[in-house]
C-alpha cells in the first residue's frame, strides 16, 4: 500500500525558501569558484593556445551556466510562494467553519 502524504501550504512555502537558502549559495560559490581556475596565457605552452582558449570558453560557460542556475532558483522560489498563497487560501477555503 501506498503512503498518505499531506501537503500542507508552509510545506510549500518552507520548500521554496530552502531553494534560496540552501541551494542558491552552494551554486553562487560554485560560480564564484569558476575564477579560481583561471589560467594565464601561455600556461599550456606555444603549441597549447587552443587548449588556452577552449578552457576560456569553458570557464565562461560554466560561470554563466551557474548564474543562470542561481537566477532560475529565486524564479522557483517566488512561483512556490505563489502555490503556497493559493494552497493557503484554498485551505481556508475547505475548512469546516461553525457559525454561532
Amino acid at each position: 500500500m501506498g503512503r498518505d502524504i499531506h501537503v500542507t501550504s508552509k510545506a510549500i512555502s518552507r520548500a521554496g525558501n530552502r531553494l534560496t537558502t540552501d541551494v542558491k549559495p552552494l551554486v553562487v560559490k560554485a560560480r564564484n569558484s569558476v575564477d579560481k581556475t583561471s589560467v594565464d596565457a601561455p600556461a599550456f605552452g606555444l603549441i597549447g593556445m587552443g587548449i588556452w582558449a577552449g578552457h576560456n570558453e569553458i570557464q565562461n560557460y560554466t560561470r554563466n551556466y551557474l548564474q543562470a542556475a542561481a537566477e532560475a532558483l529565486d524564479r522557483m522560489d517566488a512561483k512556490l510562494q505563489e502555490v503556497a498563497k493559493t494552497w493557503k487560501d484554498a485551505e481556508d477555503k475547505s475548512t469546516t467553519k461553525v457559525q454561532g
